[in-house]
């Protein structure tokens, strides 16, 4: 199937696109998209993006094709490549082999047991600083979770425990905002804005 075949996804706005309709309910708006076709026409802004509803479609992009009928690429890609570098997650196929290869003896089997307590001991580290009755920001606390994980797995030999650390505390740092927290900070920002006019007048 050739993409200019792929049928346009309907409710496109001016300027935006579909854009509005995937922050407001990203499951749903996919979930819609699968009766259209196993490829489906999305605008993003005025960028035209291609959704792939077909599993055999999607196992022949991600495995199948090998890197040479389908490969990684575009602005996307590109704006991530500055950001995190050109590594596993970002590299083309050409440079994501000998990547992959390296990193290979990571993962294998009887590498597991100690990779399971490095985890363990990760959430244990987290949650101890958890207190009954506290209220916690669970976005911030899992990705925190979530980097020393990878950091403490990848990156073993001890004089690198100081760099892990500085990792865990950069990304802990930079806290994330998922898109259905924003309307009510708005709100909350509106509120607060009202209320120190309101106390500024008196």
């Amino acid at each position: 199937m050739k993409t200019g075949s792929a049928p346009a996804a309907p409710g496109a706005l001016p300027l935006i696109g579909h854009a509005g309709r995937l922050a407001r309910d990203r499951l749903g708006f996919l979930e819609d998209l699968r009766a259209l076709g196993p490829v489906v026409r999305i605008r993003l802004g005025r960028t035209p993006v291609y959704v792939v509803n077909s599993p055999d479609l999607v196992q022949r992009m991600l495995v199948a094709g090998n890197g040479v009928e389908f490969d990684k690429g575009g602005p996307f890609f590109d704006q991530a490549t500055q950001l995190v570098g050109n590594g596993l997650s970002t590299a083309p196929a050409g440079p994501h082999r000998p990547m992959r290869a390296l990193l290979r003896p990571v993962f294998a089997r009887h590498q597991l047991p100690r990779h399971t307590e490095r985890f363990r001991d990760c959430a244990l580290e987290v949650s101890s600083a958890w207190v009954p009755g506290q209220v916690i920001d669970a976005y911030t606390e899992m990705k925190r979770l979530a980097v020393a994980v990878l950091a403490r797995t990848l990156f073993l030999a001890p004089e690198d425990r100081q760099a892990v650390e500085g990792v865990v505390g950069i990304a802990a740092g930079c806290g994330g905002v998922q898109p259905w927290h924003v309307p009510a900070r708005r709100r909350a920002r509106r509120t607060a804005l009202c209320e120190s006019r309101s106390s500024a007048s008196r």
